[in-house]
């Protein structure tokens, strides 16, 4: 029974190590290692997680709950 418990664990883990690597390789890097986002002149429609630079405002936005919010610095 230990021993059932104890590969249980490790398959768990191991699917909890996968399911943060799906989300990673979402994201791509360009191999000279700069990431740029999207640049737009004005909020783009609401998606959640979804950050652009605004050229407008010289400013980067997220979306946050259906709602654009400034990136602060400070």
């Amino acid at each position: 029974m230990e021993e059932l418990i104890k590969i249980f664990t490790e398959l768990k883990q191991r699917i909890e190590l996968l399911e943060r690597l799906i989300a990673l390789s979402k994201i791509v890097i360009p191999t000279d290692g700069k990431l740029v986002v999207d640049l737009q002149t004005a909020d783009p429609s609401p998606e959640n997680g979804r950050i652009y630079y605004n050229t407008t405002l010289h400013k980067f936005r997220v979306c946050e709950n259906g709602v654009w919010k400034t990136i602060t610095t400070t």
